[in-house]
């Protein structure tokens, strides 16, 4: 079972996701961002550190909400703390978008305060 909450953090919204992220429960983490995005929120960090297994259609979400966070001039980035899921996104190459944290203080002191 998928939970997924999110909370702000200084400028940042933080989405606590714990659970399977797959193709039946995704779309929970995608509106949970979404509402972030359309609350205004630019700067957003993805708490997966609790997701026990995430498929493409969970990646494809994570994806497609830096889409639209970044054309609002924002950006996503991911806390990522299982070896099982570090492996799919560097076998996807999603690090390379995603920029990836250990924890949520990481994540979200990354962000560049000036912007």
């Amino acid at each position: 079972m998928l939970s997924v909450s999110s909370d702000n953090h200084s400028d940042v919204v933080v989405v606590h996701v714990s659970g399977d992220v797959d193709a039946l429960s995704a779309g929970s983490l995608r509106d949970e961002l979404t509402q972030a995005i359309a609350g205004g929120a630019t700067r957003l960090v993805a708490d997966l550190s609790e997701v026990t297994f995430m498929d493409s259609t969970g990646l494809g979400v994570l994806v497609g909400r830096l889409k639209a966070v970044r054309m609002a001039g924002g950006g996503l980035h991911c806390v990522v703390t299982t070896e099982r899921l570090r492996k799919i996104f560097f076998a996807t190459g999603l690090e390379r978008v995603l920029p990836l944290y250990e924890d949520v203080e990481g994540a979200v002191a990354s962000f560049d305060p000036q912007s």
